[in-house]
């Protein structure tokens, strides 16, 4: 007989298998498209989460200049979550719904995108820089929890993740941009690195 703590760890873990195996490579892609286009555009991405977002955002924009690094391109990739002082700075003067969009306001040019990381879809602070973003013209993606969430509508891009757990959507999301970094890899003619 299981306890109630172990089966809600069981149906958790089933909603999470069940979701990786649904992963859709083709949208991967279609991601991975957009940040070629940026990168052959010398523009900037620009990576905007709070909290467990946030620090999946440092982690994807590091890996993307790693690729860059090894393929010997330039991979102009950056997360705002690591500009902690300028982000409290704005959040103090401005609001932290505008804590995004006032930093963005000052960066934005056409050939950039904006790709935002928000497991309800619904942070304030991160569709006004959507908001933003789309007023400027600037190419936009997500990743998002269920498809209801208003920050699909801003998105030309976005994966969404049909779970109300926040534990399979933050997995999801992480699952998604390590595939991203592995296909913009193989775009750049580099192997999928392999631990010996």
């Amino acid at each position: 007989m299981t306890s109630p703590q172990e089966a809600s760890l069981y149906a958790l873990r089933q909603e999470l298998e069940a979701l990786t195996h649904s992963l859709d490579l083709l949208l991967v892609e279609r991601f991975c498209d957009v940040v070629a286009a940026t990168i052959e555009a010398h523009g900037s991405l620009y990576i905007i989460g709070n909290g467990g977002s946030a620090a999946l955002a440092n982690h994807l924009a590091t890996d993307l200049i790693k690729v860059g690094l090894e393929a010997h391109r330039v991979v102009k990739a950056f997360s705002l979550a690591e500009e902690s002082a300028m982000l409290t700075a704005l959040a103090n003067d401005y609001g932290f719904k505008s804590l995004f969009s006032k930093r963005l306001a000052t960066v934005l040019e056409s050939t950039d995108v904006v790709m935002a990381i928000s497991t309800s879809g619904e942070s304030v602070n991160v569709l006004e820089a959507l908001r933003l973003a789309r007023s400027k013209q600037v190419g936009t993606l997500g990743l998002t929890g269920p498809s209801h969430a208003r920050m699909r509508e801003l998105c030309e891009l976005s994966f969404s993740v049909e779970s109300s757990y926040p534990y399979v959507i933050e997995s999801l999301h992480l699952s998604f941009t390590q595939l991203l970094a592995a296909s913009l890899r193989l775009r750049l003619g580099l192997k999928l690195p392999v631990l010996s």
